[in-house]
């Protein structure tokens, strides 16, 4: 998000991205829903007029820049045994869907989610924020 709509770690996800080798950026389907789903909160909160803009944009991102991934039926129960491993972390059921296709394609989940970051590091689950936290932004 922070690539589309300006944020405070916006500079950072650019740098990130731009730095990134070429098909290295693997993109879930479930990601993409989360993006437009993200798209309508703004909208129905007046913050954005028209999103179609930036899914389009995002849209063609995906076409691209990344290597879009389709969940598969393992990746489901993957992500309910994450959701029991271990209750305190918190753990949605979307954020699991992600960790477990991260882990289903053997790569890193990136997110500045905080929470969603310990939760993988917890479960042994290759993850990062790629610096950008630590790059000073807020």
């Amino acid at each position: 998000m922070p690539y589309y709509i300006e944020q405070s770690f916006s500079n950072d996800v650019e740098v990130v991205l731009q730095e990134a080798a070429a098909g290295s950026l693997l993109l879930s389907s479930w990601t993409c829903v989360e993006f437009v789903s993200m798209l309508g909160r703004l909208s129905r909160m007046k913050a954005l007029r028209d999103p179609q803009p930036l899914r389009k944009a995002f849209e063609d991102d995906a076409r691209r820049v990344y290597v879009v991934v389709e969940p598969v039926p393992a990746d489901y129960r993957v992500a309910a045994d994450l959701l029991l491993r271990d209750v305190e972390l918190g753990l949605r059921g979307p954020d699991a869907l992600h960790l477990a296709i991260a882990r289903a394609h053997e790569a890193p989940l990136v997110t500045l989610d905080r929470s969603l970051l310990n939760a993988a590091r917890a479960l042994g689950i290759d993850a990062t924020d790629a610096g950008v936290l630590r790059m000073g932004s807020p």
